[in-house]
C-alpha cells in the first residue's frame, strides 16, 4: 500500500511539474588572472582532450550512459559550428567525463540567451559517467579547463548548476570557484524561459 501511494504521489508531482515548475540555478565565477595555478587531482589517472572526435562518436552511439537523448546528440554539430568547445576526460581509454564551454552566449533555455562578454567563458553541462563518480573528476576537469582558458587569454570563467545538486556544488567549490549570481528557469506547459538576477546581468555586461 505504501509503495502504491508513493507511485501515485510521484505521478502527481510529474504532472504538476509538466504544467508549472520553477527551478533555481547558481552561477559560480573564478578570476583566471589571479588563480595560483594549483591543481585539483582526480583519484584516478585521467587525460583531458579538447574536441576529441571519438568522444562525439561515443556520445552519439551510447547516449544513455551519458544522459544524452537524441535531441541533445543532434545538437553536437551545431555546438561545434558555433565555436563551442568540449573537454572530455579519459580513464584507461574510457570516456569518463565531458563538459562544454560557450564563449558568445549562454543558452539558459531555448528562449533565453545571456551574452558572454569578451574574455569570459561559460562552462556548462559537466557530466561524469556513473561508474567514475566519487573520484573528484569534476573538479579536476574544471581546473584543467580554467588553465586551458587562462593560457588562451581568458580572464574569467563561469559555471552553473541547479540548486540542490550538492555533488556539482562540491566539485565546483573544490575547483576554487565561488558563488556569484543565480537565475530561475520557469516552465509553464510547453514554454520555458529564464530570469537572471541583477548580479548575473552585471557579469554579462562586464560591469
Amino acid at each position: 500500500m505504501k509503495f502504491f501511494i508513493l507511485r501515485i504521489m510521484r505521478r502527481i508531482r510529474r504532472v504538476r511539474e509538466a504544467i508549472y515548475s520553477r527551478k533555481r540555478f547558481l552561477v559560480y565565477s573564478i578570476d583566471l588572472k589571479i588563480t595560483d595555478g594549483s591543481s585539483c587531482s582526480a583519484k584516478v589517472p585521467i587525460e583531458f582532450h579538447i574536441n576529441e572526435p571519438e568522444a562525439f562518436t561515443i556520445l552519439r552511439a551510447r547516449g544513455g550512459e551519458y544522459e544524452i537523448d537524441e535531441r541533445i546528440a543532434a545538437e553536437i554539430d551545431r555546438q561545434l559550428m558555433e565555436g563551442e568547445v568540449c573537454v572530455s576526460g579519459w580513464v584507461q581509454g574510457e570516456l569518463a567525463y565531458y563538459v562544454w564551454i560557450q564563449f558568445k552566449q549562454r543558452l539558459l533555455t531555448r528562449k533565453t540567451t545571456l551574452p558572454i562578454p569578451a574574455g569570459t567563458a561559460f562552462i556548462y553541462r559537466g557530466f561524469t559517467r556513473a561508474d567514475f563518480r566519487g573520484k573528484h573528476i569534476h573538479p579536476a576537469a574544471l581546473n584543467f579547463t580554467c588553465r586551458w582558458l587562462a593560457d588562451r587569454g581568458y580572464q574569467r570563467a563561469l559555471v552553473d548548476h541547479q540548486v540542490g545538486n550538492s555533488v556539482s556544488q562540491s566539485g565546483i567549490l573544490r575547483a576554487g570557484m565561488q558563488p556569484a549570481a543565480e537565475y530561475v528557469v520557469i516552465r509553464m506547459l510547453w514554454l520555458r524561459w529564464a530570469i537572471p538576477d541583477a548580479a548575473l546581468l552585471r557579469l554579462a555586461s562586464n560591469a
